[in-house]
């Protein structure tokens, strides 16, 4: 996409913008879709602006300006499904079309793409909020402060304040040494002498996540876990087929299918053990903390304080804007974010009132992929999480 590069240099650096790459799967049975750079507007995967064929530059032209253009704008067929309700929006520029001198007039197409996008989206996904995010003026704990400000939420401060929880977030950071019994994701566990891997119908489950509590400040987690020890997380889904995905969320609840296990044992006791039948790739993480947030209206939280529907609606805006903010240096869409004890970040759905113990996301930095740009939970009842008893999680997953 060399011909097209200044114009991605410039849509990358609109306010508010994020991209997504979509290749074929080798894998896949079921997409033909062509690779493409989208780039979209912070807030949603409906809020694409602009999209990098190898063929073809796609946006949205409306049809003025499309009848103003016709000798560089035509029809297209690289969008085939609904977006809006103007369908009529989405047009190409092809390749062979583009020359110098027309640039002025696809950078202003560009603009004109993305300025109808961020109109139309600026109130329900607080753009303007995260415009000032993005330019650096503010970070860390000012964030919920000005969101507050910003919504006009002064009266609901004390509500956030009473419901917000410490988390740890889990940073891949594949540049960093992994020695044994450090906290990572994927690869090969580093398991005490005698452990029997976990199985699930005779087949090895997937080694998801060693952590090493003892690079787990206590306090700044929220005192949930001892503060030495390794915390290990299985599944039977990490990386599997559709087909096979498919068939594993008929058996999500069933007791062998994931598994969690703490060890309180010195490093030294730890050995390196190989399972070949799937493995993920792996990454070594940073540990650090964040406040966390409700960001659905049914989490019992909210329960005590009788609010109304749009008074929870405000609130969990609040949330969401906050939760965007904070994470916006790793993720803008829900990949390559891994949380211990922090409210659901579900995509549809609140899934259960238990405890949040790990919630992780597609990565392809491991490759782990659960469904459709999915988040898979492991949720754990509180009196559990301090008896250190794992026997009884539950998981659960969600996808667009």
């Amino acid at each position: 996409m060399k011909k097209y590069q200044q114009f991605i240099d410039f849509a990358a650096n609109l306010p508010c913008v994020y991209s997504e790459v979509y290749r074929i799967s080798k894998k896949s049975k079921y997409h033909s879709l062509r690779s493409r750079l989208t780039y979209n507007i912070l807030g949603s995967s409906y809020t694409n602006f602009i999209m990098f064929f190898e063929d073809a530059l796609v946006l949205r032209v409306y049809q003025k300006d499309k009848d103003k253009y016709s000798d560089l704008v035509q029809e297209t067929m690289h969008m085939r499904w609904e977006i809006d309700k103007d369908t009529s929006n989405w047009h190409e520029i092809p390749l062979s079309k583009i020359n110098q001198s027309n640039e002025s007039i696809i950078y202003e197409l560009i603009k004109k793409s993305y300025d109808n996008l961020y109109e139309k989206y600026e109130q329900k996904f607080a753009l303007n909020f995260n415009k000032e995010y993005f330019e650096g003026k503010f970070e860390g704990e000012e964030i919920m402060k000005l969101a507050i400000k910003h919504r006009n939420a002064k009266k609901y401060a004390h509500i956030l304040d009473k419901v917000k929880k410490k988390a740890v977030r889990l940073i891949e950071n594949p540049d960093k040494e992994i020695k044994k019994g450090s906290s990572k994701l994927g690869g090969q566990p580093d398991l005490p002498v005698g452990f029997e891997w976990p199985l699930c119908d005779g087949k090895p489950l997937t080694f998801l996540a060693q952590i090493d509590l003892s690079e787990v400040d206590p306090e700044k987690s929220g005192y949930r876990l001892p503060g030495k020890g390794f915390l290990y997380l299985f599944s039977g889904v990490a990386n599997l087929e559709y087909e096979e995905y498919a068939y594993f969320l008929d058996k999500i609840d069933e007791p062998e299918t994931n598994k969690v296990y703490y060890f309180d044992v010195n490093k030294k006791q730890l050995k390196r053990q190989n399972n070949y039948y799937s493995k993920l790739n792996e990454v070594p993480v940073d540990i650090d903390y964040i406040w966390s947030y409700p960001l659905y209206a049914e989490e019992k939280v909210f329960e005590e304080f009788n609010l109304s529907e749009d008074e929870l609606e405000l609130l969990t805006d609040l949330s969401d804007i906050y939760f965007t903010a904070v994470n916006s240096s790793i993720t803008m869409q829900y990949l390559s974010l891994h949380l211990l004890f922090a409210y659901e970040m579900a995509v549809q759905e609140l899934h259960s009132v238990d405890m949040v113990l790990f919630q992780t996301t597609s990565s392809e930095g491991t490759g782990m992929y659960w469904g459709d740009s999915g988040i898979f939970f492991y949720h754990i009842k509180e009196e559990d999480l301090k008896n250190l008893n794992f026997d009884k999680i539950k998981v659960s997953t969600d996808c667009s």
